[in-house]
């Protein structure tokens, strides 16, 4: 079943294919934060301009493991930090959309969370911007934050380990 979502804006003072484009890729984002789910296609249409994404199909049910220690330690990005080994039974949160990843609100500032911390659902993690706005990575299970896969600032793809935790029983 497809799900329809319209937003109904007034339009904007400027007119042009600048503005146009800038409307088009900010009603893109509000629908993205509001679709309340996974998404698997997405189309806006404004003016002249259009934005079309669709994502891979991804089975909710799958864990998915991040890359091997050997091609993190190949990586020029490989920034861990673990509290206990790997032999625990970690699930990820992953990457809600392309873009770049962030641990903190700003450059410099506080994380959102540290190795060690403990997490709810719905607590924001992480921040992946996207077109120059700034998405939350919120948790979707509750437990320990064991290790970050990914350094800050990296770029990441839809789906990728972001956080690596050990969910509470």
């Amino acid at each position: 079943m497809e799900k329809t979502t319209k937003l109904v804006a007034a339009p904007d003072a400027g007119s042009g294919a600048e503005n146009d484009l800038a409307t088009a890729c900010r009603y893109t984002a509000e629908l993205i934060r509001t679709a309340g789910g996974p998404l698997r296609h997405l189309s806006v249409r404004w003016a002249q301009t259009a934005i079309e994404i669709e994502w891979p199909l991804v089975d909710p049910q799958l864990r998915i493991s991040p890359p091997s220690e050997s091609a993190q330690a190949d990586s020029p990005h490989s920034e861990q930090s673990s509290v206990s080994g790997p032999e625990d039974n970690r699930e990820y949160i992953c990457a809600p959309l392309v873009g770049t990843f962030y641990r903190a609100a700003q450059p410099g500032g506080k994380p959102f969370v540290e190795v060690g911390d403990y997490v709810e659902p719905g607590a924001q993690v992480a921040i992946v911007e996207a077109m120059k706005l700034m998405n939350p990575v919120e948790a979707d299970r509750s437990g320990r934050v064991m290790e970050f896969v990914l350094p800050d600032g990296a770029a990441v793809e839809y789906g990728q380990p972001l956080i690596a935790i050990v969910p509470s029983a």
